[in-house]
């Protein structure tokens, strides 16, 4: 694993190429700085690595968006990983413990909840980590599948984007959160995630 110092350089030139990717819009080519900077931020002999995670225990969706984002981005080694609404210490939470179960078939990852030392492994391992949830408002801004991701990708430097159906938030409010992104899916989640994709890791990463 590389040292922590160079693991956040690296995160941080991802976020710096994103930045410039919004306000240069399309037509980059692989000249430009930008390009150069991300790919020695990454090295150019591995995938990006994201975390995909989704919560709500839609399967489904969580093998659904893996694939969109594997099929706009095939330069991205994407893990997938299924995380409850809510975790045990809230109410309603009421799942036992658990910890990762393969299933293999489905490329699909689960896991109990956002104290879970294998969610944290996991995140270990990437260099961007994405959560997609229905609705992003000031309740699950700070319960559930979003705080468990930013928990997890915190102590790293990792960048967390947000796949939300609608979100009601402020960009100040989640970025105050620890998020660096925030995608508005609207009712076709896959296309949304493809476009997030093409956004986060483009053809030339």
């Amino acid at each position: 694993m590389l040292p922590q110092d160079v693991r956040a350089a690296r995160r941080s030139s991802v976020l710096r190429a994103h930045a410039y990717v919004e306000q240069a819009g399309a037509g980059l080519s692989a000249a430009d700085p930008v390009c150069h900077d991300l790919g020695m931020a990454l090295g150019t002999d591995r995938a990006m690595r994201v975390l995909l995670c989704v919560g709500g225990d839609a399967d489904d969706l969580a093998v659904a968006l893996g694939a969109a984002w594997r099929d706009a981005a095939p330069a991205c080694d994407v893990e997938v990983v299924a995380l409850p609404a809510r975790s045990e210490d809230e109410p309603g939470g009421g799942r036992p413990a658990g910890v990762f179960v393969p299933l293999g078939s489905l490329g699909l990852t689960k896991v109990a909840g956002p104290g879970d030392g294998p969610l944290a492994g996991a995140a270990a391992a990437a260099d961007l980590v994405v959560v997609h949830v229905p609705v992003l408002d000031a309740t699950t801004l700070h319960s559930g599948p979003v705080p468990a991701a930013v928990s997890a990708a915190a102590p790293l430097a990792l960048p967390v984007v947000v796949l939300a159906g609608h979100s009601e938030v402020s960009r100040r409010e989640w970025s105050g959160a620890g998020i660096s992104g925030v995608h508005e899916t609207g009712p076709d989640a896959v296309a949304a995630t493809r476009r997030a994709a093409r956004t986060w890791a483009p053809s030339w990463a």
